[in-house]
């Protein structure tokens, strides 16, 4: 009762049950019937409802509890529907006295509260049961009803002189099985809601007061049996609030805000998928499109969806053979990628990056193709941009190695010239001071020549076609020719030039002397240039 009090449904729940009960002991001066078909069928009604519940949730369910109470009650729902339909006055059953209706009382409170007792002996235990114990729970009720009709069931009550011994006893016994199913139940209530395991042992306190009020009374129509009924109205009150509807309002409110979740979450992806700059394409297993969002419409130049629904993917791209083909592969591998040219709705055409893959479903299987489509025309643009851009400048390289190649030829050709007119003019008489001027100009043209044919290497590097000679040549005449021509460059920056060349080098090696003097050249050419004071030095 405390968990009932504690809402508001509580506080109108207990004052409508003390006026429902006194209405009926009103009815019952003049017709008991009515009262007790009323509190009976409840009792059957309720019975059935939690058998029903308890066989669609047993998989669910943590322990055998609720399924060892659907079985017994589903045998109370019956025995009771029997028991109520078995009065004389009910016109059913031809039948003079009480006795079997009160038979059918006493095995449905047997059946109802050993039901009870090993539903808190399985509160932590927890073993599939198959359906051989419906099965089971069926042919007992079958058994204890042939068994009150062919009159082998202990008789409950003798008209005139009440109830018997047997009725009495097996009263007894029922409350303490029950007291013992609520200590039990009690020191399990741990495994239990408060909501749930409260109602429920009360509704036990009131069966075993139901039960001492029908171990008293000898008038089946007085007014102790009608106070046993109305502990027993208060019962069943008690475990409908218990075991269905704190069994079916919790589990509903989880689904209710489980599904107010869900509903969040498509929102969210809804609103993601829509504003994707991405073109997507939900279509079924025979490519059929269920659904598409803006930016596909936006791609392909459609105002509403109602346009592209129930055509195939196949209908907006222009290579059929192509796709049919990616199709085949996308189906063996489970996705595809790759370019594919798109048909917008004026007939132009639309260079797409499209994506395929399955929608799957918990256990791995397709359900849904989800075709992407990105818009590639610009990045193609820009990469055929690049290709002529690099085509370009490899023809301008190119072009330019082909004219330091012409140039150098060009040049080369009158210093060669020079160099044979000025052997000439050694050979004619001219003082020892113009020979020394002679040699100065030889030795410049020469290395203006070597630095026309290091421009001429340049163009050979560039096209990748530069040799190295392995000729013999002298290493300190060539060595002394690299460094002259920088001589008067030192001087004129007041700078001193030294040269060492070790004597155990020999006078004759093998290699390229032009590489070599191109090398001295522009080291010896950078270190006068960046010296400000002091000295240079070739070793």
């Amino acid at each position: 009762m405390l968990a009932i009090m504690r809402n508001k449904q509580g506080f109108l729940l207990i004052p409508l049950m003390l006026v429902i009960i006194g209405c009926l002991y009103y009815i019952s001066t003049f017709n008991y019937l009515i009262p007790h078909t009323f509190i009976e069928l409840g009792v059957a009604i309720v019975s059935i409802t939690i058998f029903i519940i308890g066989v669609n949730t047993s998989q669910y369910s943590r322990n055998n509890f609720i399924n060892i109470l659907s079985s017994g009650y589903l045998v109370v729902g019956i025995l009771t529907i029997f028991h109520f339909l078995t009065y004389k006055g009910m016109g059913v059953f031809a039948n003079n006295d009480a006795n079997i209706p009160t038979q059918f009382w006493i095995a449905t409170r047997y059946v109802e509260s050993i039901t009870i007792l090993l539903g808190t002996y399985c509160i932590n235990k927890k073993k599939e049961l198959k359906n051989m114990h419906l099965t089971i729970t069926i042919f007992i009720c079958f058994i204890i009803t042939l068994s009150i009709f062919l009159g082998v069931f202990p008789k409950c009550y003798i008209e005139g002189k009440g109830l018997t011994t047997f009725k009495i006893i097996s009263e007894s016994i029922i409350n303490l099985i029950l007291l013992h199913s609520g200590i039990k139940l009690w020191k399990n209530h741990k495994d239990f809601d408060e909501n749930n395991y409260i109602p429920f042992l009360l509704s036990i306190i009131f069966r075993i007061f139901s039960g001492l009020s029908f171990t008293l009374y000898v008038d089946v129509y007085g007014i102790l049996n009608f106070i046993g009924h109305a502990f027993l109205f208060l019962s069943i009150i008690l475990t409908y609030y218990s075991l269905i509807k704190g069994t079916l309002t919790k589990p509903y409110k989880i689904l209710f805000n489980n599904l107010a979740e869900i509903n969040d979450e498509l929102r969210i992806k809804d609103f993601a998928i829509e504003s994707a700059t991405s073109a997507i394409v939900l279509a079924d297993l025979d490519d059929q499109i269920n659904d598409v969002n803006q930016s596909f419409l936006k791609l392909l130049g459609y105002q509403s969806k109602e346009e592209v629904l129930g055509h195939k993917i196949n209908d907006f791209l222009y290579t059929d053979s192509m796709y049919e083909i990616n199709k085949e592969i996308f189906a063996l591998n489970g996705k595809w990628s790759g370019e594919i040219i798109a048909k917008r709705k004026d007939a132009s055409m639309v260079d797409v990056h499209l994506t395929l893959n399955y929608v799957l479903s918990k256990e791995g299987l397709p359900l849904r193709v989800m075709a992407s489509l990105l818009d590639i025309t610009d990045s193609k643009k820009t990469m055929s941009d690049l290709i002529k851009a690099k085509k370009d400048a490899e023809t301008a390289n190119n072009a330019k190695s082909n004219f330091l190649a012409n140039m150098s030829h060009e040049i080369r050709t009158p210093m060669n010239g020079i160099l044979g007119f000025i052997k000439l003019l050694e050979k004619s008489k001219i003082n020892n001071k113009q020979t020394s001027y002679i040699n100065y100009i030889k030795i410049s043209t020469e290395t203006l020549l070597k630095v026309i044919n290091d421009v001429l290497d340049v163009s050979k590097i560039e096209a990748g076609k530069i040799e190295l000679e392995s000729i013999p040549f002298e290493f300190r005449t060539t060595v002394e020719s690299a460094v002259i021509p920088f001589m008067a460059k030192a001087i004129e920056k007041e700078i001193e030039f030294k040269m060492n060349i070790d004597n155990r080098i020999p006078k004759y090696v093998i290699g390229d002397p032009i590489r070599l003097r191109q090398v001295l050249t522009n080291l010896i050419n950078n270190a006068i240039k960046f010296t400000e004071f002091g000295f240079v030095k070739l070793e």
